[in-house]
């Protein structure tokens, strides 16, 4: 049975409204998706906006989010945006795959499990050799890549970007600069470079990007490497 355009637009805007409810501007998002696609990883976002938007005659919750990461060049945010697809009668708010993190049945754990990846993340901002166990990915076009690393890896934004030139970078909004400053690892193995800020919030920790760019040794192959895998000194 084929709808009719009207009947269409109802129900595209009692999606959004529905879910208009559940988000406010500023909500952090507890997500399951987005990168995680890739990594299989959860993720927190800050909420920015939503639209109903319709792709391949199918009609979707798209969430427009922010959160931090590093490009090689600069720390700041980045915008991000995920998709709810359309669905009938009541569905369970944890199963729509991105939801308010204030919603997760352990939000406490959750939270301390992201804040803790984050640290890990701000703490790999620059050059650093490190034995990776775990996943990895290379995206390349419309496809992407996983593969499997067990050995040494070298975490470095700037080498990927020079790297891999037209591999899609998010634009990053710069933090102010005053809250910055340049500082350097002067151990044997790390080199560290880039502008770092002073201090960093909880809620900022929260919002860091599952994933760091690098290179493994044993594959010869650059991709992204999750965090939240055994990344250790060596």
């Amino acid at each position: 049975m084929r709808t009719t355009d009207n009947t269409h637009q109802k129900l595209a805007e009692k999606l959004r409204l529905s879910l208009r409810r559940c988000y406010l501007n500023g909500t952090h998002a507890h997500s399951v998706r987005c990168t995680s696609r890739h990594s299989e990883k959860p993720r927190c976002l800050t909420f920015d906006s939503g639209q109903v938007k319709v792709y391949d005659h199918k009609t979707y919750f798209e969430l427009s989010c922010r959160y931090l990461t590093h490009d090689g060049k600069c720390f700041g945010e980045a915008i991000i945006t995920t998709m709810i697809a359309e669905f009938h009668g009541v569905m369970k708010i944890t199963l729509l795959g991105v939801y308010p993190l204030e919603y997760h049945a352990d939000k406490e754990s959750v939270t301390k499990q992201l804040t803790k990846r984050g640290r890990k993340f701000i703490s790999l901002n620059g050059t650093f050799y490190r034995m990776y166990e775990g996943l990895a990915f290379f995206k390349e076009k419309k496809e992407t890549k996983k593969f499997t690393v067990s050995g040494r890896v070298m975490v470095d934004a700037v080498s990927f970007r020079e790297r891999n030139p037209n591999y899609f970078f998010p634009q990053v909004d710069e933090r102010s600069p005053e809250d910055d400053l340049f500082s350097e690892d002067d151990s044997r193995n790390d080199r560290e470079v880039t502008k770092k800020r002073a201090s960093y919030t909880p809620e900022d920790l929260l919002l860091c990007s599952p994933t760091v760019y690098g290179f493994c040794f044993h594959t010869k192959r650059w991709g992204q490497y999750l965090p939240s895998y055994s990344i250790q000194k060596f």
